[in-house]
């Protein structure tokens, strides 16, 4: 078999020029050469190899280069040197970044791209500093700062770079925390930080960055803690306004944390936790204002500015949507119910619509029910929010999660102290109560049947099998 191949071989390759002489080109020259020279190894390796310490050697220079350019430009900041001497400096640490992130990419060496990243939004920061400092650039501090965010998060949507966009996040929280302190007013670029931090969840869930998620999650909070502070020290927005959209907006993330927990989220028992915690506390605060709305905290109710309760509103509107949202998450588990998730939805939405017609609402309530309004709202609300604790502590003691019992039995402790000073013997005011939290019960009930009837359905499927 083998020598009929050999002759077939043979015959195949009879047409084939006996002479392995070039034919005067440069193809038959390399033709010979490759030939004269295949059995030799050294040859063969050599050009790699003169490629590979080629492109290393390109890369040490690259690197050696930058970090000459970043020592200088360090000194020539600390040492104070001219203005265009740092200017220079600058200019060659963004350059120097940017070729060295090409060859880190062409290496696939992540880190150092990274790194010089990093390096190039630090001398893009130094290029506005030195602009709007020595050479008097009208370039403000809120500007400046808007334009190093929005420069860091392009980048890290073109780069798909995770420090660039953890930069971005850096520069936002800078930013949203001196509105405490009055520095930078809440007005100046206001509705940029929520576009921004929409962008940046937006891309650390493209990059599949928990810690970066979180940490947007941390700025865009802080930004509305701070404008909300603001807004409430100058009398914009009142007292229970603010507590309204505290009170949605902890709703929104009970909510959204059970939903993640169906989805088998990391970190979600805390969340639970501190969300739950924070909604019954608002909760608990209106309850207090209902039984009591001519004490002196509740004197500022005043909604002054239009632009504030436009924001706060929004900001209401937002929670109530993304409630609205992690129902159906949690309905997709089977987890709720339809009706579940609207009731919930229209019980949190009645807080803050109950406000603003407040005065309407009381009016049609006395005379329906030829009773108060005020210790009847709070009372109702006190009943709903011991409702929740007994609701909350059987399940978590169902469940074996005895964070929640001690959660719950904390909030005891807050409900006994808000509800001294309540006049709760005012006419029916134990039904009241007691109707109230046969209200919370029940609703939760109802909201969590399909649950109920799953594991009803799983016991009888394998009962049957």
């Amino acid at each position: 078999m083998s020598e009929k191949s050999n002759i077939v071989s043979f015959i195949a390759n009879d047409n084939s020029p006996i002479s392995r002489v070039p034919r005067g080109d440069a193809v038959g020259f390399n033709a010979m050469l490759r030939d004269r020279f295949s059995q030799n190894k050294e040859i063969d390796i050599l050009p790699d190899s003169m490629a590979a310490w080629r492109r290393s050697s390109v890369l040490t220079l690259s690197v050696i280069f930058w970090a000459v350019f970043c020592e200088l430009t360090t000194w020539a900041f600390y040492a104070s040197q001219p203005v265009g001497f740092r200017i220079f400096g600058a200019f060659g640490v963004v350059w120097s970044s940017l070729w060295l992130r090409f060859l880190a990419i062409d290496h696939a060496k992540p880190r150092l791209g990274e790194i010089s990243i990093l390096s190039a939004l630090c001398g893009f920061a130094a290029i506005l500093v030195t602009a709007a400092i020595q050479l008097g650039y009208p370039l403000s501090f809120p500007a400046g700062l808007c334009l190093f965010v929005i420069t860091a998060a392009t980048v890290s949507l073109i780069n798909r770079s995770e420090i660039a966009l953890l930069s971005a996040i850096g520069g936002a929280l800078f930013w949203a925390a001196l509105q405490f302190d009055g520095y930078i007013n809440s007005g100046e670029l206001s509705f940029a930080i929520p576009v921004l931090m929409g962008l940046m969840i937006v891309q650390s869930l493209r990059l599949k960055s928990h810690a970066a998620f979180l940490a947007t999650l941390f700025v865009a909070y802080v930004w509305l803690i701070g404008s909300a502070y603001l807004a409430f020290k100058s009398g914009a927005i009142g007292t229970l306004f603010l507590l309204c959209g505290a009170f949605c907006v902890t709703g929104m993330h009970y909510r959204s944390a059970k939903a993640a927990a169906d989805e088998s989220a990391p970190g979600t028992e805390i969340h639970i936790l501190a969300a739950w915690f924070g909604a019954n506390i608002c909760l608990l605060a209106l309850a207090t204002y209902g039984a009591e709305p001519d004490a002196l905290i509740w004197q500022a109710n005043a909604q002054n500015d239009p632009i504030a309760n436009l924001i706060w509103l929004a900001v209401i509107f937002t929670a109530l949507i993304l409630t609205l949202f992690a129902g159906f998450v949690r309905r997709k588990h089977n987890h709720m119910s339809l009706a579940g998730i609207l009731m919930t939805t229209t019980s949190m939405a009645a807080i803050p619509f109950a406000l603003w017609y407040e005065t309407d609402i009381a009016m049609q309530f006395e005379a329906l029910m030829q009773l108060s309004f005020y210790p009847a709202a709070g009372l109702f609300l006190f009943g709903i929010v011991a409702g929740n604790l007994v609701f909350f502590a059987a399940n978590g003691f169902r469940r074996a999660k005895y964070s929640h019992v001690i959660a719950a039995l904390a909030m005891v402790g807050a409900l006994s102290a808000a509800s001294k000073s309540v006049d709760i013997y005012y006419e029916d005011g134990w039904l009241i109560t007691i109707l109230g939290l046969l209200t919370a019960i029940t609703g939760t009930m109802i909201a969590v049947n399909p649950q109920l009837a799953g594991k009803d359905s799983v016991k009888t499927s394998v009962s049957s099998h």
